[in-house]
């Protein structure tokens, strides 16, 4: 009965190893299996990455450039702005000017006339 007995252990045991050993199997080509389709997904994901990262790149210099334009324009509009209204005020002075003159010469001609008359 021991005898039995200790078959029936020999058998529950190496059922159990080979059991384990089987699982210990198929979890290690489970591993394999994962890290293979990592490793392949990384490899076709590499080159979208880089370009990725190109068109980021690109982008980051094409805004800096758009930004630099526009700060150029803006000082360009402002200095044109600030030529413009120079001009505006020479002019007003210029006009200022020249009605100062007309209305000292027409007191001029009129005082002239009015001696004249006198």
């Amino acid at each position: 009965m021991d005898n039995k007995f200790n078959e029936e252990n020999d058998y529950q045991q190496s059922e159990y190893k080979r059991g384990n050993d089987r699982m210990t199997h198929l979890e290690n080509l489970l591993n394999k299996e994962r890290s293979d389709r990592i490793q392949s997904l990384n490899e076709q994901l590499a080159p979208i990455q880089s370009q990725m990262t190109k068109n980021f790149t690109d982008l980051e210099a094409e805004k800096n450039a758009r930004v630099q334009k526009e700060r150029e324009i803006l000082e360009n509009l402002a200095e044109e702005s600030a030529k413009i209204e120079e001009a505006i005020i020479t002019e007003q002075e210029e006009r200022l000017e020249q009605q100062g003159e007309l209305v000292e010469k027409l007191s001029d001609e009129l005082k002239r006339q009015r001696d004249k008359i006198q």
